[in-house]
């Protein structure tokens, strides 16, 4: 990371807006392929060997002077186990609560904030499509504010699974019965 700090690499959210605000810079559609080529390549270079980065987010990925994007901050990542390993959930409560933690969310994948224990890969790249869309639109796509209102954002964007089927892929016991808001699927 040294090559960044001589050039003072730029953050990639110093290029986004907050919900809201206008934009600092319109990406033309050259630099947004360029940005989102290599991000996907490096999310698939430490996939193949066997690490889940899990808080992709616009603070951890950085673009220097020349365009070249360098993915950062690995706290939260994980080796990834096949098939499907079991992992720690995220305990809400050891987290400080702030605008950044915040922002966070607008990142993370349903898998993640439900805390079920077991996923893979696909976190990494749900968060990879936040971010392409937020670059694409210069604007957030889901900007919850907690875990309950970012579930509902990515279910009124995506549509409600049935409750049997969201009970069945979380594992959740049936004595919570879960009822989640109907939101019909929004057709692009």
């Amino acid at each position: 990371m040294k090559e960044f700090i001589k050039s003072e690499g730029t953050k990639i959210k110093s290029i986004l807006r907050k919900p809201g605000d206008r934009p600092l810079l319109t990406l033309p559609a050259d630099k947004l392929k360029s940005i989102l080529y290599q991000i996907l390549k490096g999310v698939a270079y430490f996939h193949g060997r066997g690490i889940m980065h899990r808080n992709l987010k616009p603070d951890n990925i950085l673009i220097s002077d020349e365009g070249v994007v360098k993915i950062t901050d690995f706290t939260l990542s994980r080796i990834g186990v096949q098939p499907g390993g079991k992992y720690t959930p995220e305990d809400p409560k050891e987290r400080e609560r702030s605008g950044r933690e915040a922002r966070r969310l607008w990142y993370r994948a349903p898998e993640m904030l439900f805390r079920k224990n077991q996923y893979s890969y696909e976190v990494d790249l749900w968060s990879v499509g936040c971010l392409f869309a937020e670059l694409a639109a210069g604007e957030p796509l889901l900007p919850g504010e907690s875990e309950v209102e970012q579930l509902f954002k990515i279910f009124k964007f995506t549509g409600v699974p049935s409750d049997d089927s969201l009970i069945a892929k979380l594992q959740i016991p049936s004595e919570y019965n879960i009822k989640l808001p109907k939101w019909d699927l929004i057709n692009f």
